[in-house]
Order: structure tokens, then sequence, then C-alpha cells
């Protein structure tokens, strides 16, 4: 019975090892690679596997962003679509906008971004003082700059202090 046993175990591993290995090289290849366009072939293979398809969508709008924005932007708003809690992909999809000029799209992905992250990243709010400022809305993008200044502040202090 043992040797069935064991006989059965190297069989099914030898039949699930391939794929699974494929599969931890797709993941490290979407995330990873520098390459656009073998990043986007692994992320896409990803999604079609229905594995880590949030995560997927998001590295893959971050190398289409290198070489096609409108694709780069339905990516990632895949991703949110899938995971609207997760406040980088709204970053970097608002990061894209603002270098699109869509400021408006780009204010209001910042802004999301800043209400899901409890950390409230100085860089959120640098992106939408750029935005603002480009808007012409000095006011607003001076509020903004002041708070990416004094949390910025705060994270090197903390990180000074080793907290």
């Amino acid at each position: 019975m043992r040797y069935w046993f064991s006989v059965a175990a190297i069989i099914l591993s030898a039949w699930l090892t391939p794929p699974a290995l494929a599969a931890d090289r797709d993941l490290d290849e979407c995330e990873n690679t520098k390459d656009a366009n073998r990043s986007i072939a692994a992320c896409t293979r990803l999604i079609e596997s229905g594995r880590e398809v949030d995560h997927a969508y998001y590295s893959r709008g971050l190398a289409y962003g290198s070489v096609d924005n409108d694709r780069a932007i339905a990516d990632l708003t895949a991703a949110i679509r899938l995971n609207p809690k997760y406040p980088f992909y709204y970053f970097v999809r608002g990061v894209i906008y603002l270098n699109q000029g869509d400021y408006d799209r780009g204010i209001a992905d910042f802004t999301v971004a800043i209400r899901n992250d409890s950390t409230k990243r100085p860089a959120y709010f640098r992106s939408r003082s750029e935005a603002y400022r480009a808007k012409g809305d000095a006011a607003r993008a001076l509020a903004d700059h002041n708070e990416y200044v004094r949390l910025r502040a705060e994270f090197e202090r903390r990180a000074g202090t080793g907290r």
C-alpha cells in the first residue's frame, strides 16, 4: 500500500509541477522583467490562467505604461475593478492621467488613493499637488504640497528613529 501511495505521489507531483513552475516563472517575469514585451506576455498568461489576476493587470498596466497609455489605463482600471480598495492601483493610473494632461481624472484617482491608504503616502499628495498646479488651482496645489512636506518629514523622522 505504502509503495502505491509513493508511486502515486511521484506521478502526481510530476504531472502538477511543470504548470506550477511555469506559473511561478510567469509571475516573476510579470512583476520583475524590465523588458515590457516579456512582462506583458507573462502577465497576459497569468490573467488567462486566473492566477494573481488583479496584480497581473496592474503589472501589465505598468509595462504598457512605457508603450501604450490607453492599454495601461485599461489594465489598471481592470485591476481596480477586481480590487477597488488597493490604493496604489489608483495612484499609478492617476500618474498616467497626469502625464496625459487629464488632470481631473488624475486628481480623482489620487484622492481615492489618499482615502484608501491609511499611511497617507507623501507621493499621493505630491502628485495631486502637481495636478492642481497644472490646472491652475494654486490654493489646493499649495495645501497638498504642504501636506506632502509634512508627511515626508514624518516618514523620515520615523525611519531615523527605527519605528
